[in-house]
Parts: structure tokens; C-alpha cells; sequence
């Protein structure tokens, strides 16, 4: 065993000089662990199966050098030069490849676990099957690589060139894209949970059918991409500019978009509950047959927008405010479908619900709590809808929770709420382990 010597030129050629000897004699490899061959050629040779676990190989030359199966655990290759080398199903868990040049090497089933291959050139790689969980990939150069059910969980590929890759079958779960080149990518049916795409430009990507829960997609720039039927719930888009991106049939609840860009982008049938569209621009967005049951538009600018753009959409409970752009024949549409607007004055939302209240005697408790509501601002009646529901206590945590509205509001603010409408008669409070709640009391009187 060759170990932790500082080992001059001489000894090195005798060091690969045996190495060819054992090769032509068809003897075992020795052990060559720890061994320093920096800056040594190594090219043609077949070193299959042989242990350079924590040898230093920086620099050398391992041109067509085979290498399969063999131990490299903890190897320097930083420099390296192992282009058409065969690597295949070798370990190089936590290896140093910084600077590397793997062009048309087969990784294939290799175990690359927490390497570092920073700025490496793997174009034209095979890395398919291969295990890159927790590795170092930053500025790595990756264009017409197999990435073939490659496991990258975790793995750091910020500022890496992907473009053209398909990544459609890999295990993407957790992984760093940071400022990547995305261009062109296949992303179809993959796993990016918990993914994080920050400031990339991403264009004609398919995400179609993919999972991309919790991924972070904030100040990005998307164009003519495909999220057709993706799961994007959780994401976050803030900051981000969309054009011309396809979200027919997404899943995309409590995602965030607040001061995102969009234009002719298409949200046809997707469900959009809790949406957070709050500061945004929205130019020729269609939201045809969505469900944006509690979605939040406030602030949102429309720069062009006509009833098409809603039409069959669910608004149950969608907030709207200071928006520019909407007509006021839209905003009473959307009024009369379920949405709130909590710049308008009370008298039309008022006016509006008296059109959908039922004019009979019946004890319908629920119609009567609409038109009550109708009389509070909308912060109140939002509250007073919400205790209708819950049928029980309901505390200001709960109801920051569960009304969109409230979701920044703070818990003193909403207690206030909550005092008043016991003062005023809606129901009472009760101090509940430090905690205040309240219930909702049917009266008469109300109405």
C-alpha cells in the first residue's frame, strides 16, 4: 500500500510502470490507496476495479483510461482529464472533480454522492442511473448529457448549463437551479419538489405533468413554457415575468404570484384556491373554467381584461381592491358570482347580495347571516360568514388562517374584530387558556 507519501517523479513512473506490468501479466491491481500520481498519464490503461480511494489524481491523464468499478472514494481529480474514460458503476462518493473534463465519459451508475464537480465539463456524458444526491454541480457544463433516471436529490446545479437536457425521468427533489441555463429542458412528469429555480431564465420548457410542490420559482423569467396539468401548490412565483406560459389544468393551490408580470398566459380550468395574485400585472391572463375560490387580486392591474377572461371561473370568496382595468359592469358581474371587493362601498355589496337573498319567511339562518353581513364593512362580514360556518368558537388564529384577507393581518387587529361584534350584539366572547374566542348568536334583532 502506496500511502500519504509525497512522492517524486521517479517513483511515480515505477509506480505506473507496475501498474502496466500487473495489466499485461493479467495480475491483480495493487492497493493504491492514498497513492499521488498528480500530473501522470494514465491514458488507454484499464484499471478496472482497482481501489485509488483518496488518491491524488489532480491533473493527470485519463484519456479512454477505464475505470469501472473501481473505488474512488474521496479521489482528488481536480483538472483531471478523463474524456471517453469508462466510469461506470464506480464509486466516487465525496470525489473532487472541481475543473474536470468528463466529455463523453460513461457515468453511467456511478455513485457520485456529495462530489464536488464544480465547473466541470460533462458534455455529452452518459450519467444515466447515475447517484448525484447532495452534489456539488455549480457552473457545471451539462448540454447533450443522458441524465436518464439520474438521482440529483439535493444536489447543488447553480449557475450550471443544462440547456437542452432532458430531465423528464430524473429525481429532482430539493435541488438548487439558481441562475441555470434551463433553455429547452424536459422537465415533463419529473420530481421538483421543494425545487429552487430563483432568478433563471426558462424558456420552451415542459413542466407538463410534473410535480413541483413548494418550489421556489420567485423572480424568474418564464417564456412559452408548458405547465399543463403540473402540481404547483405552494409555489412561489413572487416577482416572477411570465409570457405566454401554459397552466391549463394545473394544480395550483395557495400558490404565491403577488407582484408577478404575466401576459397571455393561460390558467383554463386550473384550480387556484388562496392564490395570492396581489400587486400583479395581469395583461390577456385567461382564467376560463378555474376554480379561484378565495384567491387574492388586491391591487392587481389589469391592462387588458373583459368578462371572457372569467368566463365559468368559481370566485367564491375572490378578494379585489384597488385594481386598475376593471370596468364597473365587470365588477358588479364579478360581485354577483361570489367575489368581494374591499374597495367598494358597503351599499353595493349590499345591494347585491339583497338580489341573492331569498324573499320568503323561511328560517334560513344562513341567508339571514348574508344579509346581516351585508350590512358590516367587509372585514366583518368576512368574519361573521366564517362563524356561520364553523357553527362553534372560532378563535383570531383561525380566522387568519382561513380567510385570505386576514393572512397578514395581525392577531391583536383580528381580536379587536372580534370584541366588536361581541359588543355589537353578534355573538359573545369568552377568554378561552389566554385566548379569546368567539361564537355567532342567532337574534332576531339583527335583522
Amino acid at each position: 500500500m502506496l500511502e500519504n507519501f509525497d512522492i517524486s517523479e521517479q517513483v511515480k513512473a515505477l509506480v505506473i510502470a507496475s501498474i502496466i506490468e500487473h495489466i499485461s501479466e493479467s495480475k491483480p491491481l495493487p492497493d493504491l490507496t492514498g497513492v499521488n500520481l498528480s500530473n501522470c498519464s494514465l491514458i488507454g490503461l484499464d484499471l478496472s476495479g482497482v481501489c485509488l480511494e483518496a488518491a491524488n489524481l489532480d491533473e493527470s491523464y485519463c484519456y479512454e483510461t477505464n475505470l469501472s468499478n473501481a473505488n474512488l472514494r474521496y479521489v482528488s481529480l481536480s483538472g483531471a482529464r478523463l474524456s471517453h474514460a469508462d466510469l461506470s458503476e464506480a464509486n466516487l462518493s465525496n470525489a473532487s472533480l472541481l475543473y474536470a473534463k468528463l466529455n463523453s465519459t460513461d457515468l453511467s451508475n456511478v455513485n457520485l454522492n456529495e462530489a464536488n464537480l464544480y465547473d466541470a465539463d460533462l458534455c455529452g456524458a452518459n450519467l444515466s442511473f447515475a447517484d448525484l444526491s447532495k452534489a456539488i454541480l455549480t457552473s457545471a457544463k451539462l448540454r447533450g448529457t443522458d441524465l436518464a433516471y439520474t438521482n440529483f436529490v439535493g444536489a447543488d446545479l447553480s449557475d450550471a448549463d443544462l440547456c437542452g437536457c432532458d430531465l423528464s425521468t430524473a429525481e429532482l427533489t430539493g435541488v438548487n437551479f439558481c441562475r441555470a441555463n434551463l433553455s429547452r429542458c424536459d422537465f415533463g412528469c419529473a420530481n421538483l419538489r421543494q425545487v429552487n429555480f430563483s432568478e433563471v431564465e426558462i424558456s420552451g420548457v415542459s413542466f407538463n405533468d410534473s410535480d413541483l410542490n413548494e418550489a421556489n420559482l420567485s423572480q424568474t423569467e418564464i417564456t412559452s413554457c408548458d405547465f399543463g396539468n403540473a402540481r404547483l401548490s405552494q409555489v412561489n412565483f413572487s416577482e416572477a415575468k411570465l409570457h405566454s406560459v401554459n397552466f391549463t389544468a394545473a394544480e395550483l393551490n395557495e400558490t404565491n404570484f403577488s407582484q408577478a408580470e404575466m401576459c397571455c398566459c393561460d390558467f383554463k380550468y386550473a384550480r387556484l384556491n388562496q392564490v395570492d395574485f396581489s400587486e400583479g400585472k395581469l395583461d390577456l391572463v385567461n382564467f376560463s373554467g378555474a376554480n379561484l375560490s378565495d384567491a387574492n387580486f388586491i391591487g392587481a392591474k389589469f391592462e387588458v381584461i373583459d368578462s371572457l377572461e372569467f368566463e365559468g371561473a368559481t370566485l367564491t370568496n375572490a378578494l379585489f381592491g384597488n385594481n386598475e382595468g376593471i370596468t364597473s359592469e365587470l365588477r358588479t358581474e364579478l360581485i354577483s358570482r361570489g367575489a368581494i371587493f374591499v374597495d367598494v362601498p358597503d351599499s353595493l355589496i349590499e345591494a347585491n347580495t339583497s338580489q341573492d337573498t331569498p324573499n320568503n319567511s323561511s328560517n334560513d339562518t344562513s341567508a339571514k347571516v348574508q344579509t346581516s353581513a351585508a350590512n358590516l364593512s367587509v372585514p366583518l362580514a368576512l368574519i361573521v360568514n366564517y362563524a356561520d360556518q364553523q357553527k362553534n368558537y372560532i378563535t383570531a388564529s383561525q380566522v387568519q388562517s382561513a380567510i385570505p384577507l386576514f393572512h397578514k393581518a395581525s392577531l391583536n387587529e383580528i381580536r379587536s374584530y372580534l370584541l366588536w361584534l361581541d359588543s355589537s350584539g353578534y355573538g359573545h366572547t369568552r377568554v378561552n387558556e389566554d385566548e379569546i374566542e368567539f361564537i355567532l348568536e342567532y337574534k332576531e334583532l339583527w335583522f
